[in-house]
């Protein structure tokens, strides 16, 4: 069973790609898609939307291209729920508490 997700309590993050023009034919790009999801960091709950765009010209041959944010992945990988953020610092707790693998003193 699924639980629950308050998107209230998550601190929105809204992301758009930043390409303005379609390298083909020059024409404006805009937003066809959102894609939303919800990240858990460590300082918190984070809403975020992404913001696709795409050359709205059916004949450009451009037009099957998708273009995304760049900043989508500095939050978290593809399909995963947790932020790099935690899982660095899963990572790094693992290292200390394990002797074989001791870094620190």
């Amino acid at each position: 069973m699924r639980r629950a997700i308050d998107k209230a309590a998550a601190r929105p993050l809204i992301q758009t790609a930043s390409e303005l023009a379609c390298p083909h034919c020059q024409g404006p790009l805009s937003i066809c898609q959102h894609r939303d999801r919800l990240v858990y960091r460590l300082d918190g709950p984070v809403y975020q939307n992404c913001r696709d765009k795409r050359c709205m010209d059916k004949e450009c041959e451009g037009h099957p291209t998708l273009y995304r944010p760049l900043v989508d992945l500095r939050l978290a990988l593809p399909y995963m729920s947790y932020g790099l953020d935690v899982v660095c610092w899963v990572g790094e707790e693992h290292l200390e508490v394990d002797p074989v693998f001791r870094t620190r003193g």
